[in-house]
């Protein structure tokens, strides 16, 4: 299957419809990706277990930092991986190996995450990093514990540090804009255009559940973060959509297979141009972008992404 042609928002935003009603936790997703990379010896493979084990432990009271956005979020990234391949010559195919590190810093990106965000509570200051950096902590050692080589640890910890939205996102775009950049230690993977690359598709992976999906999905999953936060379910508006679809989001995606996914981000902006005031929700009562898909164009995405035993 040419996933590149095939795939899209409403198709992916139906897996993740089948893997929520039937409860899949991480683990079992991760091994059905192992499965399908075939890779299931070596000390990547062996981490990449724990750490999807840790993130189905990981935040079960939050209402949006919980063990579904973990799941999500590496699906997501898995799928954009296998698009990345689909259209690239040989030997800029990712590697299996690099298809773990990946799905280890996907798994793992919100590990510890205590549904308060970033900010101080004592005193209202943003702490950069804070959580991102507990994050990248519990996956690295982790992954030095199983034995996967500095390089690579130190990639899925650059990747996780990146998906701090207020200073993580302008540090990765500065660095897919120009070249040489001077990096911090800790963003070193950037110099190399593989770990950049990884650490875009995590960026877009973690925003697709709320930017890449529909509408119903980005009223579903700002309901969550809402509620999480200690706001009323029903805050949402036209003026806090457009401040993160084109403020936080800017209003793309960053990496190449990310692009796939610029059509559905763009009717959600649409949608939200369009949004009659007073209006909590994105979508409207007939749900303005259709949740049907083509049953084998579904078919094929699920097997493409190993994921048709899980979801028989």
């Amino acid at each position: 299957m040419d996933v590149s042609v095939q795939v899209n928002g409403r198709l992916l935003s139906a897996v993740h419809g089948r893997l929520r009603a039937k409860k899949i936790g991480c683990a079992e997703v991760a091994s059905y990706f192992v499965k399908r990379l075939a890779v299931s010896e070596g000390p990547t493979a062996r981490a990449l277990d724990a750490i999807a084990k840790d993130a189905d432990a990981s935040g079960v009271a939050n209402a949006y930092h919980n063990p579904a956005h973990s799941r999500e979020v590496a699906v997501n990234w898995f799928c954009l991986a296998q698009l990345h391949n689909a259209a690239a010559a040989d030997d800029d195919k990712i590697s299996d190996d690099m298809m773990l590190v990946g799905l280890s810093a996907a798994f793992g990106h919100d590990l510890g995450h205590d549904g308060h965000g970033n900010s101080d509570p004592a005193t209202g200051r943003y702490r950069p990093f804070h959580l991102e950096a507990l994050a990248a902590d519990r996956v690295a050692d982790r992954m030095r514990k199983e034995g996967v080589s500095d390089g690579l640890t130190e990639l899925a910890r650059c990747a996780i540090l990146l998906t701090d939205a207020r200073c993580g996102y302008p540090i990765l775009e500065r660095s897919l804009a120009e070249s040489p950049l001077a990096l911090d230690p800790d963003f070193r993977p950037l110099s190399d255009p593989a770990g950049r690359r990884l650490c875009a598709m995590l960026r877009d992976a973690d925003l697709m559940p709320s930017a890449g999906m529909t509408a119903g999905d980005y009223d579903a999953r700002t309901r969550e973060m809402l509620i999480e936060q200690d706001l009323p379910a029903n805050a949402s508006d036209a003026a806090s959509t457009e401040r993160f679809l084109d403020g936080l989001v800017g209003g793309r995606f960053l990496s190449a297979p990310g692009k796939a996914f610029q059509a559905d981000l763009d009717d959600l902006r649409r949608l939200n141009q369009q949004r009659q005031p007073g209006r909590a929700a994105l979508a409207d009562d007939a749900g303005q972008i259709a949740s049907t898909v083509n049953d084998d164009e579904l078919r094929g995405l699920i097997e493409t992404l190993g994921l048709a035993d899980a979801l028989a």
